[in-house]
């Protein structure tokens, strides 16, 4: 069956994200050779005591119930021209006309999203074996307002957990500005130069073009400079991580900026966060608020007393926390 919204992440992998290799509906083959099968129960059954998501299902429904809405997998020729992998995506898509709603609302929708980004990235370690380089990524055109922040902090948690585990992978939420500017609008622009009658959601709007042009109004480019590009490249919790590395390693920060990286008003102020970006380690409670973890796991030694760092950081956030690094990487 045809979907305009699988069809339009197809687009986006093979035009944007340069993938040789898209497959829709990817389901894989029980002939295949996988990473063991009680290697892949132990990670499911830790992350179902994180995130409850087995639902009563036994391990092997969970994984055949499934499958991966958008596979994509991008290649990269070195200088003796051979292939190796550059990175591999997995998408799902949800097309939801008024909003993102599940039966159930806000829960359904927090356990749906659980429920795919855990499948798919153990599905993707299970049949390729890597623990890097790798994509996870649930889009959706639009989301009920109040539902958008709980959906990026259960993604968050799942970053953390997959990362504790010796993930490198990146979970990402496109949704409302984030779908339009970052998929939506970068297909847009491609579309002059793709050819492909077999991409449904392109040949689409070309033909409603054909009768009326303003359907397809591009957006303008902005030229963004080439180094913020390859950050933004990165997932902003790795990237708040790498900050904090860094000033681990030079210790740049002042006294006075660490005490007031750990006033909730300062943070809010410099960040738009609504926690102290830093915590004074004691014995590990700290990291949580209200029974919820809402700083990592790893903590930093800055100015001879180890922290924790605040953990609901979001693409929103991302311009204030550069503002602030160049700032302070400039004193």
């Amino acid at each position: 069956m045809l979907n305009a919204g699988e069809s339009l992440i197809e687009s986006w992998l093979k035009h944007i994200n340069n993938c040789q290799v898209v497959q829709k509906n990817w389901k894989p083959s029980k002939s295949w050779e996988t990473i063991s099968d009680k290697e892949i129960e132990r990670l499911l059954k830790y992350l179902d005591k994180k995130f409850k998501v087995l639902s009563g299902k036994t391990y092997e429904q969970f994984f055949s119930q499934g499958e991966v809405d958008c596979l994509g997998v991008s290649l990269k020729l070195n200088e003796d021209l051979n292939l190796s992998l550059n990175k591999i995506f997995a998408v799902e898509i949800a097309f939801h006309e008024n909003g993102l709603n599940y039966s159930g609302g806000l829960e359904a929708n927090i356990l749906k999203l659980k429920q795919k980004l855990i499948r798919n990235a153990l599905s993707v370690y299970r049949y390729f074996g890597i623990k890097n380089k790798v994509e996870i990524i649930f889009a959706t055109p639009k989301t009920i307002n109040t539902h958008t922040v709980k959906l990026r902090e259960v993604i968050e948690q799942i970053f953390v957990e997959f990362s504790l585990l010796g993930f490198e992978y990146n979970f990402k939420l496109f949704t409302d500005e984030d779908f339009n500017d970052k998929i939506f609008q970068k297909v847009i622009n491609k579309i002059e130069n793709i050819n492909d009658e077999s991409e449904f959601f392109i040949r689409s709007l070309k033909l409603a073009n054909i009768f009326n042009e303003k359907v397809i109004e591009k957006s303008i480019k902005v030229n963004i400079p080439m180094e913020y590009s390859k950050i933004t490249e990165i997932g902003v919790g790795a990237r708040i991580i790498e900050i904090f590395e860094k000033l681990e390693a030079e210790q740049r920060l002042s006294a006075e900026e660490i005490s007031n990286l750990c006033s909730k008003d300062y943070s809010n102020s410099i960040f738009k966060i609504n926690f102290p970006l830093l915590v004074k380690y004691k014995d590990g409670s700290e990291a949580f608020v209200n029974n919820y973890r809402r700083y990592y796991t790893q903590t930093f030694k800055l100015g001879g007393n180890e922290y924790f760092l605040c953990s609901q950081l979001y693409d929103r956030n991302r311009p204030y926390l550069e503002e602030w690094f160049q700032k302070v990487t400039k004193k």
